[in-house]
């Protein structure tokens, strides 16, 4: 016996739950001639009579009532199935998988997060906030923020916008310490060191580089807490010039070196494919980078004052 096709079962489900080969040949959208040439096919693929045909009515035989009781069941759980799926990738619901560094998510993305959940309350999000970048081809995650070098790999980038990174410190440690005129002259004073910057590569637009190897002062995961430390006087920091902006009423800090570029790293959310994307998964990303272009634009990206 060969293997039924689903097409032919539809039609014989129809035909059925129709009445007649006419009605179901209508609610299809197939002509009659077609419905009741794949009755026949079916019959002949499974080796046996389903229907008895008259002028006035159609009739199951006892094999035929049996199998449209099982098929129908079956047949409707697929399209129950179908229906949900589709409703899930329309409908802005259900529960949404984000990854991200926890210095961008204290620094820039936090109050985001809860203002989609605010405007979405029908998604639920689901945040993992960790440094260890974790391996995105697990695929329950949706979206992960990466900021600089994205992984290797087949994954989707949207770019965002790029984090620029400029030298700062208090005016009580500049009044103390003296303001420095060139990086070289850095290895005299005190420094905080934030993740992921394990080392400072300073550039010169004229083209200059140079690299900063001094063991911190202090080093720390978290931009709010290097923050603070600069307030103190403990040292000059390594920041974006976005985050001090932020802070500059609570903290206020002062620029060092402005001709020298501390970093410039890209932020990016990576998902897994263009295609069949949930809804849910658009309008996050859409959110997202309306609110963070504006801040991590590079016309935004300085520090004034």
């Amino acid at each position: 016996m060969q293997e039924a096709s689903l097409e032919a079962l539809q039609v014989f489900i129809s035909v059925i739950r129709e009445g007649s080969f006419t009605s179901a040949s209508r609610y299809l959208g197939i002509p009659a001639s077609t419905v009741s040439r794949k009755i026949s096919q079916l019959e002949k693929c499974l080796g046996c009579r389903l229907l008895i045909r008259s002028t006035r009515r159609l009739q199951l035989t006892e094999t035929g009532q049996r199998y449209f009781h099982q098929c129908a069941a079956g047949l409707d759980a697929i399209e129950a199935a179908n229906r949900e799926l589709q409703q899930s990738l329309e409908t802005p619901e259900g529960l949404l998988r984000i990854t991200a560094p926890i210095n961008l998510a204290s620094s820039f993305l936090s109050p985001h997060f809860a203002d989609f959940s605010v405007e979405w309350p029908t998604i639920c999000l689901d945040i993992d906030l960790t440094n260890d970048f974790p391996s995105f081809l697990d695929q329950s995650i949706d979206v992960a923020f990466v900021g600089g070098e994205l992984p290797d790999s087949d994954l989707i980038a949207r770019p965002i916008g790029r984090l620029r990174y400029g030298l700062y410190a208090s005016h009580h440690y500049l009044r103390e310490r003296s303001m420095p005129e060139h990086p070289d002259q850095l290895s005299h004073h005190d420094l905080i060191m934030t993740w992921p910057l394990k080392e400072w590569r300073l550039t010169h637009p004229g083209g200059a580089f140079i690299r900063v190897q001094k063991p911190p002062r202090i080093n720390v995961n978290e931009m709010f807490t290097a923050v603070i430390a600069a307030g103190r006087g403990l040292g000059i920091v390594n920041l974006p010039h976005a985050y001090v902006a932020m802070h500059k009423d609570k903290v206020p800090l002062t620029p060092l070196l402005p001709e020298w570029e501390g970093a410039c790293r890209t932020l990016s959310m990576i998902y897994h494919s263009r295609e069949h994307l949930p809804r849910r998964v658009r309008l996050f990303m859409d959110f997202m980078q309306e609110r963070l272009h504006p801040v991590l634009g590079d016309r935004h990206s300085g520090y004034s004052g």
